[in-house]
């Protein structure tokens, strides 16, 4: 698994090179952004998978290997793919997916 809560200044002054961008970034703000990754109780990662910054994976949620996880995961979802999407719920008796606990 890859998980990285950073990420690099590419738009804030167009033209500039991305290097020179996060110098000036870390000079104005003091850092680069940083935006979490937080992960529940109880989950299940598969190997290589890829979680981007400020995602956040649910509790007993499981992430399939290889998979590429760009927005956040609800609780006891299975997710896999590139990007990740839905599989399936763990829950019982849960058919819609707007339904789901977040």
């Amino acid at each position: 698994m890859f998980a990285s809560s950073g990420t690099h200044v590419v738009d804030r002054w167009p033209g500039v090179p991305i290097a020179e961008q996060e110098r000036r970034a870390i000079e104005a703000d003091g850092s680069l952004p940083d935006r979490p990754i937080v992960v529940g109780d109880d989950c299940w990662i598969g190997y290589g998978a890829f979680i981007a910054p400020g995602v956040r994976i649910g509790d007993g949620a499981v992430v399939g290997a290889n998979s590429v996880v760009t927005h956040d995961v609800g609780a006891y979802d299975v997710v896999a793919g590139s990007p990740a999407r839905v599989l399936r719920s763990l829950l019982p008796d849960v058919s819609d997916a707007r339904t789901r606990p977040r």
